[in-house]
């Protein structure tokens, strides 16, 4: 019941354009000067409730980048700054674009720079939480699966109810989340 409702609370934050627009100005405010990243220029003026005006900008979808087969330097400083963007939307900002799917990112070859696209999901994490989080990694790193199945329960993460295999799964997944870190 609570990923349904958390489900149907995105979704409206979707739909929200005044709220994205807000989004979109802080993201490009907080990533100004990262040359990494390039974010649209919002225009309040002919933006409203149903509708969200910014900037084109130009790049190449990234499911046709990657199958492009681009250069292995080029794949890891990607993911480098994904991986970065990511560490400071949530360790640092506590402002996360919670929909990190292909579509919202478009890749611009000539200039190594991402366009970061789609704002409507960005949630904001409390310092605790973030806190909490650490911590789990943190438990997540000693690599002791009793450890991290019983964090994962504790942390409301795991289901204390679900069978040995999906508690092990769910230790197999957090150690597989773990290797970017």
């Amino acid at each position: 019941a609570e990923l349904f409702e958390e489900m149907r609370q995105i979704l409206h934050l979707e739909a929200d354009y005044r709220r994205e627009l807000q989004n979109l100005q802080q993201y490009r405010e907080l990533l100004e000067g990262d040359d990494r990243f390039i974010v649209p220029r919002a225009f309040p003026e002919v933006s409203g409730r149903r509708v969200l005006t910014m900037s084109w900008e130009d790049g190449t979808a990234l499911k046709d980048w990657i199958a492009s087969a681009p250069a292995q330097a080029d794949r890891e400083d990607f993911g480098r700054a994904i991986l970065d963007l990511y560490c400071r939307e949530f360790y640092r900002w506590g402002f996360v674009q919670t929909d990190p799917n292909h579509g919202n990112y478009l890749y611009r070859e000539d200039t190594k720079q991402i366009v970061l696209l789609d704002f409507g999901a960005t949630l904001r994490f409390p310092p605790e939480f973030r806190t909490r989080y650490v911590e789990l990694l943190q438990v997540i790193g000693t690599r002791d699966r009793t450890d991290i199945i019983q964090d994962g329960i504790d942390f409301g993460l795991l289901d204390p109810r679900e069978p040995d295999v999906a508690k092990e799964n769910y230790a197999d997944m957090m150690l597989c989340a773990l290797e970017p870190f």
